[in-house]
């Protein structure tokens, strides 16, 4: 088997579902394409990381190390990204740590799915600013999500309106009373 050649297939394969998941986002088939490509990098980590080694799944879970120790061998497809703000991927995170990394200048925190207790994902997330100006930060994914996510993710506005109206209006003798709400940065907005 020529691995190379799998490995190159993969990453063309990847790149083009990419290349449909940015020209495609407002198509409601964009959880499959999100989906292929998550299939992708795990197809590929899974060949540059395990390839030759014994699987998890064969019943062995455990490799015995030369001093006679245990270790436990894990495989997990992991993918980057680095972007100019933290940006909302449509899962539920839970923080649970927080380190002071060497020779970096600000922490990386650690996320877990928060559907881990109750549905048992393992989809982990890493997050750190690595540069102030323009400010860039690298966020790590590890493992994919096998929940069932119940936040309804709205990652893509189908308009371009940047405002909302809500209306509390108060019908009265076909007459309607209309109360401006005010809002922290002080605009007034009539509802």
């Amino acid at each position: 088997m020529d691995t190379n050649k799998i490995i190159q297939q993969l990453v063309q394969g990847r790149e083009l579902t990419n290349k449909l998941r940015d020209a495609q986002f407002h198509d409601s088939g964009e959880d499959l394409v999100i989906r292929i490509c998550n299939t992708f990098s795990n197809t590929l980590s899974i060949l540059r990381n395990c390839n030759g080694r014994k699987s998890q799944d064969s019943g062995d879970s455990s490799l015995k190390d030369p001093r006679g120790s245990y270790k436990r061998r894990k495989c997990v497809a992991s993918r980057t990204n680095i972007s100019s703000a933290l940006t909302d991927d449509g899962y539920a995170w839970r923080k649970y740590g927080q380190k002071q990394i060497l020779n970096a200048n600000h922490p990386r925190s650690y996320y877990r799915c928060t559907h881990k207790t109750e549905q048992g994902c393992q989809a982990t997330k890493q997050v750190q600013k690595i540069q102030d100006d323009p400010p860039k930060y690298e966020t790590i994914y590890s493992g994919h999500h096998t929940c069932k996510n119940t936040l309804n993710p709205c990652h893509h506005s189908t308009s371009n309106h940047s405002s909302l109206l809500i209306s509390f209006s108060l019908e009265q003798e076909g007459k309607q009373n209309y109360k401006p709400i005010t809002y922290n940065n002080g605009s007034d907005y009539l509802c």
